[in-house]
């Protein structure tokens, strides 16, 4: 059992600091977009991944719209056997 004194005010000028750390900051680059808009529209999206692949994704995503909560619920449980063990069993090594 460690004893502990909850009512010892630390004094900082005692402790040692053998290291000294630089931070060096990295700057951000002149072309750097710092406020971009949102990209709403399919179309546009051809800049950054095949508007076909961003279609399929969509309309792949949107079978979950049409589920109510009770399934999406149920369906997590299913997916992740944790979220039913919590912690109760679970031991992370």
């Amino acid at each position: 059992k460690i004893a502990r004194d909850w009512n010892v005010i630390w004094d900082f000028a005692e402790e040692e600091k053998p290291v000294e750390e630089n931070v060096l900051w990295l700057s951000a680059p002149m072309t750097f977009e710092r406020n971009s808009q949102k990209i709403c529209k399919i179309k546009t999206t051809g800049l950054l991944l095949e508007t076909n692949l961003m279609k399929k994704m969509l309309d792949a995503k949107s079978v979950f719209d049409e589920l109510d909560m009770k399934d999406l619920k149920e369906a997590r449980i299913r997916a992740n056997p944790y979220e039913t063990i919590g912690s109760a069993f679970f031991q992370n090594r």
